[in-house]
């Protein structure tokens, strides 16, 4: 979903509800939220320079004041936040920030019947210009939202939005109400969609059939069913606003009382420079593996690029390579779940380590200059089978980053591009043809100690619970371990997770004289996402990216466990047919 939010924060009302709104979202997909304010430029006709200077200390103190506070209640929330102060017009620089650090949400709020000043009344404009998706909240927005409306036309905008739309509901538990224009039935993508007929009512879920002009229809529909959140989609900054749904978006906008979330079809990036990201925590080659090790950790990222005293590459360390040779059995993907206190008790560990970064930085990296074809770097990496490029000027120095995420958030949706290449590395193929059949399975009765041992051994750290039948009942993975740590120290829960057989064994050991009858249904998560072996490519590629998924279980239509996706599994797939691209 969203992972990388840009908030406009302005000191109104209206702002502080939209850092408190980007922070639940944040959550949601443990993201990140940059807030960030704007000193406007004093205008021309102050009585004088003392004046004017005066009135932008004075801007900057109240801007600095609201992030201070926005910051603390993001912080609370358990949510990684940083706040920066600019200089300029307003819209021009929030604009420019959504650029500079790789946003795919920006978050703005506005008063309703606002007719100038501040954040609020660019809000038409943002959501026009911004090449990301925007979410427009006006003052004291229900957080989270009780019901929503989506506005359903067919077209592939109107899809990415239902598939936002959905996994916001099923976050929240909200009550999803789907507006379907007449004409969406007969769209190719409302059958990939798997949207039910208009009149259907399911369990937290009903389809009502849009009449008259769309964007009236829309409100109507909030006003009446007492929605909280409008979903729209829309087509991107590249092309033309139709008279869809997705066109309407800006009346919408303009004239609902209620929060407005407009989705964005990812842009089809031509060059690496539209998907790489320019905010690059780096180290050099002297810097202590503990110090690297924390940074990684505290900034939820998986590498550093390792630069010399002028900016350029000299290697490049990942979160794998640190704890594996720093000593640490530990999955990288773990990492996401330790908890606070943990944490310190395992940075203590490495605290008596007094290696640097140039003893296990690999030095080999490959990279990749800024205006090369998008489609080289899906290449790149396929080709050497890395999961990141950083991305270089002519001399060397490192400009930005970009990974496997960023490539194919970057090609969903390709089928409307005029690439041929891509399209038919795309189209035509489907979940079936590139899925793996070997899934490692547990069933539900299984004990917690079988269960517990199955994703210890599973070399993609989780596992899927299905019942007599075969059919996907839940899922259990590395993190869902840790509430399994209590009576263990942390450091021996790590040492389960590693490769040695002895810590482990005695974990399960220890597991099972504890689990007092406890089977693996009482460990999954149950809303578990999974795709038809017919989904088209390019729909699995939608829901990985849309929901922030790395692997999908495919199963049939009863459910039945067929096979798995993962994103490497699309890059080997789409990467061959670019081979020719790259030098």
């Amino acid at each position: 979903m969203y992972r990388r939010i840009v908030v406009g924060l302005d000191g109104s009302a209206a702002a502080a509800s939209a850092a408190d709104y980007a922070a639940s979202l944040a959550l949601l997909q443990h993201g990140r939220v940059t807030l960030v304010s704007v000193a406007e430029s004093v205008a021309r006709f102050v009585g004088s320079r003392n004046q004017a200077a005066r009135g932008a200390r004075e801007a900057v103190v109240r801007l600095e004041e609201a992030q201070r506070s926005a910051v603390l209640r993001t912080r609370r929330r358990g949510v990684e936040v940083e706040a920066v102060v600019r200089r300029g017009v307003p819209r021009e620089e929030l604009l420019r920030a959504v650029e500079t650090f790789s946003a795919d949400l920006l978050v703005v709020g506005r008063s309703t019947g606002q007719s100038g000043g501040g954040l609020g009344s660019d809000a038409a404009h943002l959501s026009r210009d911004a090449s990301c998706s925007v979410l427009l909240i006006p003052e004291a927005a229900s957080v989270p939202p009780a019901r929503m409306v989506i506005g359903y036309d067919g077209s592939p905008a109107a899809a990415q939005a239902l598939e936002v739309g959905r996994s916001l509901a099923t976050a929240y538990g909200a009550r999803l109400i789907v507006a379907v224009a007449a004409q969406a039935a007969s769209e190719p993508w409302s059958r990939s969609a798997g949207l039910p007929a208009a009149g259907t009512t399911q369990r937290r879920i009903s389809v009502v059939e849009l009449r008259g002009e769309p964007a009236p229809a829309i409100l109507e529909e909030a006003r009446r069913d007492d929605v909280q959140l409008i979903v729209l989609g829309s087509t991107g900054v590249r092309h033309p606003w139709g008279r869809d749904l997705g066109g309407t978006a800006a009346r919408v906008a303009r004239d609902a009382r209620v929060s407005v979330l407009i989705v964005r079809l990812p842009t089809i990036a031509r060059t690496v420079s539209e998907l790489m990201r320019r905010d690059v925590e780096t180290v050099s080659p002297d810097t202590k593996v503990r110090d690297s090790t924390a940074l990684l950790l505290e900034r939820g990222i998986k590498s550093l690029p390792v630069i010399d005293a002028d900016g350029r590459v000299v290697g490049i360390v990942t979160l794998g390579d640190l704890l594996r040779r720093a000593g640490v059995s530990m999955r990288p993907s773990f990492v996401g779940g330790i908890a606070e206190g943990g944490m310190a008790e395992y940075l203590g560990g490495l605290g008596s380590r007094d290696r640097t970064v140039r003893e296990i930085m690999s030095h080999q990296v490959v990279t990749i200059e800024p205006e090369r074809p998008a489609t080289e770097a899906v290449a790149l990496l396929g080709k050497h089978r890395v999961k990141r490029l950083p991305v270089v000027a002519a001399d060397g120095r490192l400009i930005g980053i970009v990974s496997r995420a960023d490539l194919l958030r970057g090609v969903t949706g390709i089928v409307e591009h005029d690439d041929v290449t891509m399209r038919r590395a795309i189209t035509g193929t489907i979940a079936a043809d590139i899925m793996q059949h070997a899934v490692p399975t547990v069933s539900t009765g299984a004990s917690l100690e079988e269960a517990a041992r199955a994703v210890l051994t599973s070399s993609v750290g989780r596992v899927a619970v299905v019942d007599d039948q075969e059919r996907v009942a839940g899922v259990i993975s590395t993190r869902d371990l840790l509430p399994l740590a209590t009576g263990h120290s942390f450091r021996q829960l790590l040492d389960a997770l590693g490769p040695a057989a002895a810590p482990r064994e005695s974990f399960l050991a220890s597991l099972g004289r504890r689990a007092d009858g406890a089977r693996a249904m009482d460990l999954m998560r149950r809303n578990v996402i999974t795709v038809p072996p017919d989904a088209s490519l390019d729909h699995v590629l939608r829901v990985m990216m849309t929901r922030g998924l790395k692997r999908l279980l495919v199963a049939d239509s009863s459910r039945r466990l067929v096979g798995a996706v993962d994103r490497a599994d699309i890059m080997r797939c789409i990467a061959p047919a670019l081979g020719t691209e790259t030098r």
